[in-house]
């Protein structure tokens, strides 16, 4: 058993750890803050040493409770905390931007929780540290403090993550933006329906498109320029970005998203994608979207009245449009040929 000095160390550590958060908050800190504050450096290491405390960046530490308590987004935000405390004119950019905003990140590309904080410096050119990575791109407009995070802007941080991907991919976090930005035009109103009026929506994609404007002769930027053109608010999820990514590409024409419908019951429903003039609808399946019996039945009474009411429902689920796209485009392009469509 561990003897008396050992036990009074031991809550020492941790009591310099919870001193620590009660001075500063769940966030990461230097040593030297720290030592300002009253908490001694050989306190500071005596915590670390036992575990109470977790070193992000050298001189950073966060109490290894908070770390613990935290998802897979919550311990990348303190990473990018503890990077720009060692690189104080850094900003949050590109994924680890959109980790700050809440945006989606595209499927395919590996868990938040193996990245590095991605900071941008103006005016540097570039490099890496021990967890994290500079970028040393321009800042075109003004950045945003979100959660006491600097990072670029909403519409900067979307159009960055369309820069580099195909379009069903750059859709995700480009459709997002859009959604948000409408939303914040008119909070007061239901986003469902906001993301209906014609106005309010090309007044939020003209702030994407500054962003792209700004960014002449940027690499990537026509694959920007080309997501931005074909945003959609209403779409609801990355699946539903991805999918209609997917029907573009494939040489289908532009469906209407998050459109409400009529049912031959009486009720409005909500249809991921709709072709109104060819009475298609389209719906994209999650992995986890019918989990409940209730909502599996819900949805066939749903489909049920749709069918009734004239509408041709066409299905597919996240594998299918991720794995075998022609697939899915295929089997939209019959029910579109059935409502009248003549492929150009």
């Amino acid at each position: 058993m561990p003897d008396a000095l050992s036990r009074r160390r031991g809550l020492s550590t941790v009591a310099t750890a919870a001193q620590l958060t009660e001075e500063f908050g769940p966030v990461p800190v230097t040593i030297s803050r720290a030592s300002q504050r009253g908490l001694s450096e050989g306190r500071l290491r005596a915590a670390v040493a036992a575990g109470a405390l977790t070193v992000l960046q050298p001189g950073v530490v966060v109490a290894s409770e908070v770390l613990d308590a935290v998802d897979e987004r919550g311990s990348h935000l303190l990473t990018v905390r503890a990077a720009i405390e060692g690189v104080p004119d850094g900003l949050a950019c590109f994924r680890s931007a959109r980790a700050v905003h809440v945006l989606p990140d595209p499927f395919g590309i590996p868990p938040l929780g193996q990245a590095d904080a991605e900071l941008l410096v103006p005016g540097s050119s570039g490099w890496r540290g021990r967890g994290f990575r500079v970028h040393g791109c321009p800042l075109t407009e003004e950045p945003v403090l979100e959660g006491g995070i600097p990072v670029t802007s909403l519409a900067r941080t979307a159009v960055d993550g369309a820069r580099y991907l195909p379009l069903p991919r750059a859709l995700i976090p480009v459709d997002a933006a859009l959604r948000r930005l409408v939303a914040r035009s008119r909070p007061e109103e239901d986003p469902r329906w906001l993301v209906r009026d014609p106005g309010a929506v090309e007044g939020a994609r003209a702030e994407l498109a500054k962003v792209v404007t700004r960014m002449y002769g940027w690499p990537g930027v026509v694959g920007a320029r080309r997501a931005v053109a074909h945003a959609h608010p209403g779409a609801e999820s990355p699946l539903e970005s991805l999918s209609r990514g997917v029907v573009l590409d494939g040489g289908l024409p532009a469906p209407d998203c998050g459109v409400p419908v009529l049912g031959d019951d009486g009720l409005t429903y909500w249809a991921d994608q709709a072709w109104q003039r060819f009475r298609v609808l389209g719906e994209a399946d999650g992995r986890l979207k019918y989990v409940d019996p209730q909502a599996l039945f819900d949805e066939k009474r749903r489909e049920d009245a749709l069918r009734r009411a004239g509408w041709a429902v066409v299905r597919w689920t996240y594998d299918e449009v991720a794995r075998t796209p022609t697939v899915v485009v295929e089997r939209i392009a019959r029910a579109l040929r059935s409502g009248g469509w003549s492929p150009p």
